[in-house]
């Protein structure tokens, strides 16, 4: 009997379900080992019962028939399955594919069309773990750039050997091991790591130094992996693995299945009475037994894809203010902080102007330019401060949040649905200097699936008059025309602009140096327009005249250059009559003569009037840039002129408005990324990690005709970079010198958010200009943004437990311990996750814990649910109320009932803010610490409303966390923040 099929088959399977990575215990790796034992007895044991079933005889007792389903499901599943990922290749032929085709005029298609690409860029982390003996770095010195287009897994991590560096070394008391991330050839990280672990142990063993981690190389078993294996694999699994998630791969896999069979399995030519039936039955066991892990594979994928677009929650919230918005009677406390003046010192260079006095408050009252960042100081300040704003929207008009850019998108979704006035992304251009995780050469594709999502999701916040501007090169500006037309439509397609931004040009082996990018620009709807630039003063100066109407320039109403002959306008060819004493004109009568093709004229001059035709000095003839119709509509603007040639016609030409309209080729010297935009970071930021920011003069330009013109117009950008576009608005604020207040959000999920994006803008907020990382003047504006981190989908799958409520392995007997083992174990059995809004904690919103990833480390971090309510109900600010916390001492009155009364203490808390929610729905928002006894909880939250001094009837909704008796007695709706949150949170409409 030959079984190697059949193994081969149970190898996919293990596969297919992560058994080779079990040593992993991070993200999906850590959820899958959860439910090893399991999966494995279904794959080896149960999933045949199946077989057996569905055959309807032992399949054991013929070889034929398991050959034949053992070969098909190996066939089937090893042809859609690769790495972690299924991917459609339905095939016609051998060599030819099928793509689903709706009918339409065109069809964009890629190969990874129907999945959510879930990691935005290589991490290149730093990885730190805990032992008992101390902490343990690993650390990455140097990425080596792939080049000539090779695949992702040709790099990989070794470790740094070089003389000048000491690997592994021991600082204060944490070993550390530098890596470096290079090309290298016919060599996996497997087989590296290998060879890692054998010199990382021969030095742990051999070298005293390190004797306090001999732990490290502790194997429980002899089979078991040592502690610095795990960690090992995980730091360069983590770093390097590219996914995506299926979005909908049940129905994926159904319909590929239907069509295996149809066309691979049953050919009706071929079979004959005999075999039909011993066909048809094998057929439908494979078919059974499919099915059995389509709908296992769909419940993990639909698990992932639930966690993907959960919207996320937001972990941490802080400000930077400059000292203008906050008032005087904060400046004591300020003063006091040591790390805020430090932190002045250091970004700011204060010290040149204090010239050797303290920071006091009228030091603050001279320079109320500078800002603040509330990271440095605690919560109470924290919060009297955001309490002291009203309408704290207006007030604090930037956001910047730390995110992969689809979950901020997603979480901002009902917040800004309509509100922002351009968009503006220089998403990676995918060459080899930018290039994003790609795999099985699907690098278009890939970056494909990671643009289409979040072009979809960004589009949602434009406003119908708003404008997407894209910036790419030549790599993949048809791919990235093909998603833009798909989402925007070719009648809302504005233009392509052509930008000379290496004027020296990039290099290029065996092809052109570029020296051009561009920039896409689409309009959301007819109600888009394109604006203009303003004229500068060179522009201004021609229009040299003036009238009540305004300024004009002169121009001769004869028509010159192109288009300008007899016979290219003969309709404007006719004469005028002037009088040659007061230059008075008219037109005489005309009328058309069909024959010649010309205006003729039965009347003639007067005595003192003479003819004048558009002929030029050198008596060509031309035509006249007006029809008569238009010079005797406008007789006011023209005019006639005594020239040394002879009286010339004129007409005042007016600016059609205050600016003009940008070409599609900019070609100034400002527009040079190397100029202004590195050079010009790299004064502000003296070691940047961005070595080609687009010119801060090119990201102006572009705001400033699609839509940054007026008040509180708002830029969003999601692929924000070092913050170019964040920097262009602040100084698009400076130009105008009105007021004009510039509103932005930035979306930055990269490690160096803190060191440059943020950095950048509260720089700019407090200068003009810089130089080696000090201001060159302190032109300040008065600003403020909200910076903010969010939860990552790696941080939602980390906080994933299972409840105690499996069914115990090898006791999936029946149909319906079968059906929940393979449709529901994963979503029911980890329910009561945190990351899932583990309603319980919200006794206490205040003190909501998760494990949140920082550099590598897992750290507890409490969740600003607050926040995140307020983006999931998208609920704008007016007020926040001052936070209140206290004891409670409770006596009884006449009739029984309870009376409280607030003290000094910190057992209770409550938080209230009102907002408004779609611009006309005022909403209260109150959040407490909640007490077992509801009777009790109930009069503490009377008390505190009575404290506030709030009217509850004035607001059209009330959201409140626990149960409370406010909508027995008020007239105005009431609803319950915990199921409000978790029906919000997993609004999955319009993403998929």
């Amino acid at each position: 009997m030959n079984l190697e099929v059949k193994q081969d088959f149970i190898n996919k399977l293990e596969d297919m379900f992560r058994f080779n990575q079990s040593n992993l215990n991070f993200g999906l790796y850590r959820v899958l080992n959860k439910k090893r034992e399991i999966i494995y007895d279904f794959i080896h044991y149960d999933l045949f019962n199946i077989i057996e079933e569905a055959v309807g005889l032992d399949i054991n007792k013929s070889e034929e028939r398991q050959s034949f389903i053992y070969s098909h499901l190996l066939e089937f599943f090893s042809r859609y399955y690769d790495e972690g990922d299924f991917i459609s290749q339905r095939r016609f032929k051998d060599g030819t594919y099928y793509i689903p085709y709706e009918g339409g005029e065109t069809k964009y298609h890629w190969a990874n069309y129907d999945q959510f690409y879930v990691k935005s860029s290589e991490d290149f982390s730093d990885y730190q773990f805990s032992t008992p003996r101390g902490e343990v770095l690993f650390k990455l010195l140097d990425v080596e750039i792939e080049e000539n287009n090779n695949k992702g897994e040709d790099k990989e991590f070794h470790l740094i050997e070089t003389p000048q560096i000491e690997n592994p070394t021991i600082i204060n008391d944490k070993l550390i091991v530098y890596f470096q991330y290079v090309n290298v050839k016919k060599a996996k990280q497997k087989k590296i790591n290998k060879d890692i672990l054998m010199k990382l142990e021969d030095i742990i063993i051999n070298d005293s130094n390190f004797s306090e981690f001999h732990n490290l190389l502790h194997k429980p078993t002899k089979s078991a992996l040592s502690r610095l294996e795990i960690e090992l694999s995980t730091y360069t699994t983590k770093n390097t693995q590219d996914y995506f998630i299926h979005k909908n791969l049940k129905g994926f896999l159904e319909l590929e299945l239907e069509n295996y069979i149809k066309n691979e399995i049953i050919n009706l030519n071929d079979l004959d009475k005999d075999s039909f039936s011993a066909t048809v039955s094998m057929v439908k066991a494979m078919s059974v037994v499919a099915k059995k892990l389509i709908e296992f594979l769909s419940q993990i994928e639909e698990f992932q894809k639930k966690l993907w677009l959960k919207k996320k929650f937001v972990v941490s919230t802080d400000y930077i203010i400059t000292l203008d918005k906050i008032d005087d009677s904060f400046y004591p406390e300020i003063i006091k902080n040591k790390m805020q003046i430090n932190q002045w010192r250091k970004d700011f260079a204060i010290d040149e102007i204090l010239n050797n006095n303290p920071v006091d408050v009228d030091f603050l009252k001279n320079h109320r330019t500078l800002s603040i960042d509330t990271k440095f100081y605690d919560e109470v300040f924290k919060d009297k401060l955001i309490a002291s704003f009203e309408n704290i929207e207006e007030q604090i008009p930037g956001l910047l949040i730390n995110s992969d850019n689809y979950q901020a998108l997603n979480l901002l979704s009902k917040l800004y649905k309509n509100k922002v006035d351009t968009i503006y992304i220089d998403p990676p251009y995918n060459t080899d200097a930018s290039q994003i995780l790609y795999k099985n050469n699907y690098r278009h594709s890939s970056w494909m699936s990671l643009m289409a999502d979040r072009i979809n999701l960004g589009r949602k916040l434009l406003k119908r008059s708003g404008i997407q501007t894209t910036a790419i090169d030549d790599f993949e500006l048809k791919e990235l025309y093909s998603l833009l037309e798909m989402e925007f439509g070719r009648p809302n397609f504005a233009g392509i602009i052509s930008v000379l931004s290496n004027p020296s040009g990039r290099p290029r082996e065996g092809g052109i140096a570029q020296s051009h990018e561009y920039l896409l620009t689409y309009k959301n709807s007819e109600e888009s327009k394109i604006g203009e630039f303003d004229r500068n003063e060179k522009q201004l100066k021609r229009y040299n005249k003036k009238d009540e109407k305004g300024p004009y320039e002169q121009r001769n109403l004869r028509r010159d250059g192109s288009n300008s002959d007899k016979e290219d306008g003969i309709k404007q060819w006719y004469p005028f009559f002037v009088d040659e004493n007061t230059l008075e004109w008219r037109i005489p009568k005309l009328y058309w003569d069909d024959e010649i093709g010309e205006w003729r004229t039965h009347e003639q001059p007067n005595v003192h009037e003479q003819v004048i035709w558009p002929i030029n000095d050198d008596n060509i003839e031309k035509n006249w840039r007006w029809s008569w119709e238009h010079v005797n509509r406008d007789r006011d603007e023209i005019y006639v002129l005594r020239q040394k040639s002879g009286l010339q016609m004129y007409y005042k030409f007016r600016p059609r408005s205050k600016g003009i309209s940008p070409s599609s080729f900019w070609k100034e010297t400002k527009y040079s990324a190397v100029e202004y935009g590195t050079k010009h970071l790299q004064k502000i930021i003296p070691r940047s990690v961005f070595n080609y920011p687009k010119s801060i003069h090119a990201v102006m330009d572009t705001l400033q005709i699609t839509g940054m013109k007026n008040h509180d117009s708002v830029v969003l950008d999601y692929f924000a970079g070092s913050g170019t576009t964040g920097e262009a608005a602040l100084q698009l604020m400076r130009k105008d010198n009105d007021n004009t207040v510039r509103r932005m959000i930035l979306i930055e999920m990269g490690k160096y958010f803190e060191s440059e994006t943020k950095k950048r803008i509260a720089k700019s907020m407090y200068s003009e200009e810089w130089y080696k990382g000090k201001p060159k003047d302190r032109k300040g504006l008065s600003y403020a943004f909200k910076y903010q981190l969010f939860e990552s989908y790696e941080d939602a799958l980390n906080n994933i437990q299972f409840s105690n409520e499996t069914i115990p392995t090898g006791q999936y007997k029946n149909k319906i311990e079968y059906d929940y083992l393979i449709n529901y174990i994963f979503e029911y059995e980890t329910k009561d996750s945190m990351t899932y809004l583990n309603i319980k904690y919200l006794s206490n919103p205040f003190k909501y814990q998760m494990n949140i990833s920082e550099r590598g480390e897992m750290t507890v971090r409490n969740i600003d649910l607050i926040e995140t309510f307020n983006y999931l109900l998208g609920i704008s600010l007016i007020k926040s109320y001052e936070t209140k916390e206290f004891a409670i001492t409770t006596t009884q009155d006449n009739l029984g009932k309870i009376v409280v009364s607030l003290e000094d203490g910190n057992d209770y808390k409550y938080k209230i803010i009102e907002g408004k929610i779609e611009d006309d729905i005022r909403v209260l928002v109150i959040w407490r610490t909640l007490d077992e006894d509801l009777i009790l909880s109930d009069a503490v939250l009377k008390k505190v409303i009575q404290e506030y001094k709030i009217q509850l009837n004035n607001y059209n909704r009330i959201y409140i966390n626990g149960d409370s008796s406010l909508k027995s007695i008020y007239q105005t709706e009431v609803f319950q923040i915990e199921s409000t949150m978790k029906k919000e949170m997993f609004n999955m409409e319009g993403n998929i």
